[in-house]
């Protein structure tokens, strides 16, 4: 767990642009594994879970790379992207991986639609309405979101519950500077659910542990970690990468870096907490490349001489 707070440090690396040839040829590598690898697990676990998260660099290559690649090579990341679905849709309870698909197709498909100028609008109003839920989730809280999402559509709320224990497991110290890597917080709603499966059903326990390390929501985890100091910092980066990659690039790759932070901020509201995986290694290596003038001002072409992405 404490490995998740190194990757900032793929911030280095993202500022020379030539090294995101070795990340495609990572990417393809990681995707041939777990074809083999997919396999043999239905044959010993059930961990469905760990391959969803495996495959989540798909996201990745079909927002930064995809119209780079040969025939061959498009139609196996839509193999990648059908398994990448039926794991989620009928071997998972989480659906998180199929909004990030959702939002990454959103994107293209509003990319290759609208005008540069009309893309950019909506650009610019979806980055604010993102800082206007964040302000009143870390505000308000969470519970006014989740309350007005529910006015329109009914779903499972899942995530008050995390905001409510950790805000109320902190002192005020604590909220500004965190608990450390190995901090951890007394969850009340896991004491009771285990209590009620162990004592009133009479079953095993298979959940997590009242005292827990970690907590599923991105901002939440940099809270308990290092405070509001520490989510203050990830912002900034993650707000003045999503601007320059966004508003302020000449060619094609560096946008879509700018979107792929754009996406990892907002599912970060919700899931992805920080972690030492090629999704946050890929998100911190795109925010060093988007904060390099230089590249922001090549051209397609100069970029696509570059980097070498097949």
């Amino acid at each position: 767990m404490a490995a998740a707070w190194i990757a900032p440090i793929a911030l280095i690396p993202g500022l020379k642009i030539e090294n995101w040839t070795t990340v495609f040829k990572t990417i393809f590598f990681m995707f041939h594994l777990m074809f083999l690898l997919f396999l043999i697990s239905f044959f010993y676990n059930k961990g469905y879970n760990d391959w969803a998260m495996l495959v989540r660099p798909v996201n990745f290559i079909l927002l930064i790379g995809l119209y780079h690649y040969r025939l061959f090579d498009k139609i196996k990341v839509f193999l990648i992207i059908i398994i990448y679905i039926l794991l989620n849709a009928y071997f998972t309870s989480r659906r998180i991986d199929l909004v990030f698909l959702f939002l990454t197709f959103s994107l293209l498909l509003m990319d290759k639609l609208l005008l540069l100028r009309d893309r950019k609008t909506i650009l610019r109003y979806i980055l604010f309405g993102f800082l206007f839920v964040f302000t009143i989730i870390f505000t308000l809280g969470y519970e006014v979101i989740s309350n007005f999402i529910a006015s329109f559509i009914n779903f499972q709320e899942s995530r008050i519950f995390l905001f409510t224990e950790l805000s109320n497991e902190l002192s005020t110290m604590e909220k500004f500077i965190g608990r450390g890597s190995l901090g951890t917080y007394y969850s009340e709603y896991f004491e009771h659910t285990r209590y009620y499966v162990v004592e009133i059903l009479k079953k095993e326990w298979y959940g997590d542990s009242s005292i827990r390390i970690t907590t599923e929501v991105g901002y939440l985890q940099m809270i308990l970690k290092g405070g509001f100091i520490l989510l203050a910092l990830h912002m900034l980066f993650y707000i003045y990468a999503i601007y320059l990659g966004i508003f302020r690039s000449n060619n094609k790759f560096i946008s879509r870096l700018g979107y792929y932070i754009l996406v990892m901020s907002i599912l970060s509201l919700v899931e992805f907490r920080p972690a030492f995986t090629p999704t946050f290694i890929f998100l911190w290596m795109a925010i060093g490349t988007v904060l390099s003038k230089r590249y922001r001002q090549m051209n397609d072409n100069e970029i696509n001489s570059l980097i070498k992405f097949k």
